[in-house]
């Protein structure tokens, strides 16, 4: 995505001149480990050096792929986030802003817990601290969320953690899907049930009442 570069570690070495005269028109070969940082321009670029091999592209189908998926988070009909270990916003989708009815400024100027019911926000630290901690491969929690009016609803969060090339933590991405609707619908389905269980306990204890007066 635009907003992360992607480091491969690869392998290299450097041919020195041969200076001894034993081996004419050889060159010594020393081994080395380096990082190469692939550009946004298709160069790759030695993180020991402030300039771009010129001689070594990215393929084009890579290129394609990164620009394919930076579209797919872009356009998805699903709101898209990734966000810092420390909570903060650092991309959103446009679907995302239309959801909270935030622009996309005041978002990124913010984080995760100003956005969610304040009940919400302990348990979100928790599933932070076992993604990073490595016991969940991925969580998904259904939420209170606040719009910019101060209306609140539910959202379904799908978040997984991003890791860097040496397996540390680099940052979260989630997907919010609104569920309010469903939300809602169970908490009626429940209240019915209730309705329909109080209904059946008063006509039980009338039956029991008219029973011993007969």
């Amino acid at each position: 995505l635009s907003t992360l570069s992607r480091t491969h570690r690869v392998g290299f070495s450097v041919r020195r001149a041969d200076t001894t005269g034993k081996n004419p028109g050889r060159g010594n070969s020393t081994s080395h480990r380096g990082l190469m940082t692939w550009e946004p321009a298709g160069r790759v670029r030695d993180r020991r050096s402030s300039k771009a091999d010129e001689s070594t592209d990215v393929s084009p189908a890579a290129d394609r792929f990164h620009a394919l998926m930076r579209r797919a988070f872009d356009e998805s009909p699903v709101g898209m986030l990734i966000a810092g270990l420390d909570g903060r916003f650092l991309k959103v989708n446009d679907s995302l802003c239309e959801l909270l009815d935030l622009p996309r400024s005041a978002i990124l100027q913010s984080e995760w817990r100003e956005l969610v019911h304040p009940h919400e926000i302990a348990y979100g630290d928790e599933l932070a601290r076992r993604l990073q901690g490595g016991n969940l491969p991925f969580a998904s929690a259904t939420a209170r969320m606040v719009r910019s009016d101060g209306t609140m609803f539910w959202a379904l969060l799908v978040i997984s953690l991003v890791v860097d090339d040496d397996g540390s933590p680099a940052c979260f991405f989630s997907q919010v899907f609104d569920v309010t609707e469903q939300k809602q619908g169970e908490e009626s389905l429940t209240l019915h049930a209730s309705m329909v269980e109080l209904i059946k306990r008063v006509a039980t204890r009338a039956n029991e009442t008219n029973s011993i007066d007969e």
